[in-house]
């Protein structure tokens, strides 16, 4: 069995897809690697990429090593993205108010006015 790790540029939180394989096909003048996998007794074959793939490796104690690092890695970055997002909607809800608060000021004083009919 082959264990594949594949950047993913869809989803920048993403960044990465893992998924095993009992087959590849590579060629040294195609940009391209076959990987081809069972699915209900048929044969189906993805392309992906060689400048996609992280690793591709038999080696599954290898494999699981640098996926646990990864994984430790985005799990990390994620934790602070949550927390700025948590941050980010803080304060886009402290300048809604703020607006708002002034919005209120401005038509009071209006009112008072005599400028708009």
């Amino acid at each position: 069995m082959y264990y594949v790790i594949q950047s993913y540029r869809d989803d920048p939180l993403k960044h990465f897809i893992t998924y095993s394989v009992p087959k590849y096909i590579v060629a040294p003048n195609n940009k391209n690697i076959i990987f081809e996998f069972v699915i209900e007794g048929k044969v189906k074959r993805k392309w992906a990429p060689k400048e996609d793939i992280i690793l591709l490796t038999d080696n599954e104690e290898f494999y699981r090593k640098i996926l646990a690092s990864l994984k430790s890695i985005k799990e990390q970055h994620l934790k602070k993205i949550e927390k700025a997002e948590v941050h980010l909607t803080q304060e886009v809800d402290a300048l809604s108010e703020a607006m708002n608060k002034q919005f209120r000021l401005i038509e009071s004083q209006q009112n008072g006015s005599k400028t708009l009919s």
